[in-house]
């Protein structure tokens, strides 16, 4: 993969067409070839509206099933999931430190857990912890992905003027610590609003969902 080193600035004028929105909304996105004679993940079935995107994520080794053979696809995604897949985005590199985190000894995401901690992608919970197995917001999810975009793909700060800074209706929902990557992420086109203008930062998404926003950010960013 190759790192996408041009500036926000470039990245706005060119207008994206990502989001994150519900599948409805990704029809008019170009979408990966697959081979519909593919057999992996029943739970996926041909017509489903994130079928390829699933596909082409687990083939390039982005995101797994279970070991029922199912991808679970409006399952929730653990934080241990979350640095899996950033992990696996960035190929796999080596963390150059242990880790502090007590509650990942033996943990089948640790080496994924200790990279993202160590390049400040991630960040743990109080007393050590990362807390692997609990459920991500979007909004952790959107400050993940932020934290990739600088300090993995290297990309460039940016400003915005008063107009995009409170875009939502459920703006006074978001923290603190997550309002830029939203920001960022509306502003690059890859996160909007529902019908209603609401970002629903304290949701779930599901994990089909995740994945098409994934795909969609390597794609562009990445490939």
């Amino acid at each position: 993969m190759k790192r996408w080193k041009r500036s926000i600035s470039l990245l706005l004028v060119c207008g994206i067409l990502l989001t994150f929105a519900p599948m409805s909304a990704m029809a008019d996105v170009t979408t990966p070839v697959i081979a519909e004679a593919d057999t992996r993940f029943p739970d996926v079935p041909t017509g489903h509206a994130a079928r390829v995107f699933i596909l082409e994520a687990a083939e390039r080794g982005i995101v797994r099933g279970f070991p029922n053979g199912n991808f679970n696809p409006n399952g929730t995604l653990t934080r241990a999931e979350a640095a899996m897949i950033l992990w696996n985005m960035a190929e796999r590199p080596a963390a150059r430190n242990p880790a502090t985190f007590t509650d990942i000894a033996g943990h089948w995401a640790a080496p994924a857990i200790t990279w993202v901690a160590e390049m400040g992608i991630a960040a743990g919970r109080p007393g050590h912890l990362f807390a692997p197995n609990d459920m991500i917001q979007r909004q952790e999810l959107f400050t993940l992905l932020w934290n990739f975009a600088r300090a993995y793909l290297e990309m460039n700060q940016f400003t915005l003027t008063p107009a995009e800074s409170r875009p939502f209706q459920d703006q006074h929902l978001i923290r603190a610590g997550a309002e830029n990557a939203i920001m960022w992420l509306h502003a690059a086109g890859l996160v909007r609003g529902d019908g209603a203008g609401n970002v629903n930062p304290q949701g779930a998404a599901n994990r089909a969902e995740i994945v098409v926003f994934v795909m969609r950010f390597i794609e562009e960013f990445m490939d």
